[in-house]
């Protein structure tokens, strides 16, 4: 499965997601559960604080039966999701990414699609190249807070570090750091530039599609936070950064 330039492979209980736009594979490992309960977030309780998750009622997408999931945000700082996931894969046939007034900001939805009986080896097969990326398993996240030489002070309720990288930018040797802040559906990335390098990113809002980024310079240093998150949540992360 993949959207947004990411893709996640599944093999027996092991989920290998991959973000490009990070840079980072993660690794998790889930039971073997049934489809529709394999779909719901695992770390629910978590999510509960700052979401409402429910099941809503059964619909027909791409001529296939489907379960409807909403996950509703609580508050202005993320987006919630109302997926329409077939009842026999969990495969999303429908999304819709929504605002916290209940807005479509962005859907997806499949007018035909076909689930062979059998797929050949070659076809799971991760199809992006993670040469350089970092690899990561689900609970070493935890301990990467403690590396990060730049912080945010100010993060809406429910961000977390989880991932800290330094590698360079396209086109240049010069690194740049990765800071990735997660509330475990929505991902905010920010991107902190070395002193050398002479960015020519303009500061403030920018956004392609449901994806806003805002840029600010801080102690010389230009920094850009980006992710599918309304352009406050960026904005706030972006602002409250002081390095350590």
């Amino acid at each position: 499965m993949s959207g947004t330039g990411r893709e996640i492979v599944r093999q027996g209980n092991l989920v290998q997601s991959i973000l490009p736009d990070q840079r980072v594979v993660l690794f998790e490992t889930r039971n073997a559960v049934s489809p529709l309960v394999s779909a719901l977030p695992s770390n629910r309780a978590e999510l509960e604080l700052h979401y409402e998750i429910a099941l809503g009622g059964r619909a027909r997408v791409a001529d296939r039966a489907t379960q409807v999931l909403e996950i509703k945000p609580l508050d202005g700082f993320r987006y919630g999701y109302k997926l329409w996931l077939d009842r026999e894969t969990a495969m999303p046939l429908q999304s819709q990414l929504v605002d916290e007034q209940g807005g479509v900001v962005e859907q997806i939805m499949f007018t035909e699609i076909e689930v062979p009986a059998d797929i050949p080896p070659g076809d799971l097969e991760p199809t992006i190249d993670t040469t350089g990326f970092a690899a990561l398993r689900a609970a070493e996240s935890q301990t990467l807070a403690a590396q990060v030489s730049w912080r945010a002070i100010e993060l809406p309720g429910g961000f977390r570090l989880s991932v800290r990288t330094t590698s360079p930018m396209a086109g240049s040797d010069t690194p740049v750091d990765h800071l990735v802040y997660s509330d475990g559906l929505a991902t905010v990335s920010v991107f902190i530039e070395s002193l050398r390098t002479q960015s020519e990113v303009a500061e403030g809002f920018s956004n392609v599609g449901s994806t806003n980024a805002y840029t600010i310079t801080l102690s010389g240093r230009k920094v850009t936070a980006i992710g599918e998150v309304p352009r406050e949540t960026v904005r706030t992360i972006a602002t409250s950064l002081v390095p350590e």
